[in-house]
């Protein structure tokens, strides 16, 4: 990830160098004393490893109601019986959801339509990066469907459990707003995407003999989820739904296979975060309050610009082209978009 990274000697913020030392500098935020997610709901998927587990295991500590959305049941049911070993009043549901299908992400939001009577944050932690090419869901790139595509489309499906809502199903005035975080990645800024003059942008990754090198696609895939989310949070009302897209650091755990290279298990060794840290930084984004939060992206916990791409012309181009995409993938699959999302 780092050796082979186009922008290894970029030493402006966004450069994985500078990366690396800033977050042996930086302090992260701590929680607000007396915090309490009593009463709330919290949806968070990839909850049974890494930074998903920790960020899961700290949002129970403070009295959510946890519903975790993993794709292995048996590992699920031994992580909630961890976290009831030491949090014994915790109430924790797990439900399946396998982020390579679309089919399963629309029965994940079907069974927490009909089981789940509120939905007060969602943190849509699950994601991978692996070095192996491998086709899903009809032909698409795993890494692109995990990291972005079925990301986004869930996303769009939870908007109307995520908005207040009122005994009779409508917005409740004054109510508290649904949260909802995108968890991306401080390698969004080593991506410059270069936007095809034809087709669909997405399509690339479903082509048959078409193969981009896994990293370059991890970075791509983060970064659209990034303007994505930053889409998404410009045409909600922010007094109902605030989008944060936050990003945990690098975190020793086990995500990046190539961990045994030198310089990786150096990056491990001097500057990787812990879980529990990364952890920190997904409840922070969660829970945080802050006036014109919404539609910002959080790094080391504080506001931060995304990358010079994502602020430019073309980034906004870029932008705008995947949101078409999501929302034709979203009519072609019969799911109507909320009432609550305004026209550009």
């Amino acid at each position: 990830m780092m050796t082979g990274n186009p922008r290894l000697f970029d030493f402006s913020s966004d450069g994985p160098i500078p990366y690396v030392m800033r977050q042996k500098l930086t302090s992260i935020p701590t929680p607000s004393p007396g915090l309490s997610l009593s009463g709330k709901t919290v949806l968070v998927t990839g909850a049974t490893s890494g930074v998903g587990y920790e960020a899961a295991r700290q949002l129970a500590r403070l009295g959510a109601k946890l519903v975790m959305g993993v794709r292995n049941l048996q590992r699920a049911e031994a992580v909630k019986q961890e976290f009831l070993g030491e949090i014994p009043e915790a109430s924790i549901e797990a439900y399946q959801l396998d982020m390579e299908s679309l089919d399963s992400v629309d029965r994940f939001v079907k069974r927490l339509s009909a089981e789940a009577t509120t939905l007060d944050i969602a943190l849509l932690n699950a994601g991978l990066f692996t070095r192996d090419e491998r086709r899903v869901d009809g032909g698409w790139s795993h890494l692109m469907q995990v990291n972005f595509r079925s990301t986004a489309y869930l996303a769009l499906c939870l908007v109307p459990l995520l908005r207040p809502k009122t005994d009779a199903g409508s917005p409740t005035s004054g109510a508290q707003p649904g949260r909802l975080v995108l968890v991306s990645s401080e390698a969004h800024a080593w991506s410059t995407y270069q936007i095809p003059t034809q087709g669909d942008i997405l399509s690339e990754f479903q082509q048959d003999g078409v193969s981009v090198r896994p990293d370059f696609e991890y970075y791509a895939a983060k970064l659209f989820l990034a303007l994505f989310g930053r889409e998404l949070a410009a045409r909600l009302d922010p007094a109902e739904l605030e989008v944060v897209t936050t990003t945990p650091g690098f975190c020793a755990s086990g995500f990046f296979p190539d961990a045994a290279s030198i310089p990786t298990r150096l990056i491990y060794l001097t500057s990787a975060r812990s879980l529990s840290q990364g952890g920190r930084l997904h409840v922070h984004a969660a829970t945080c309050a802050g006036s014109s939060l919404s539609g910002k992206y959080l790094r080391d916990g504080h506001v931060n610009k995304l990358s010079p791409y994502a602020e430019s012309d073309q980034g906004r181009q870029l932008q705008a082209r995947l949101w078409g995409e999501m929302t034709k993938l979203c009519a072609s699959r019969g799911v109507e978009l909320d009432s609550g999302l305004r026209q550009a």
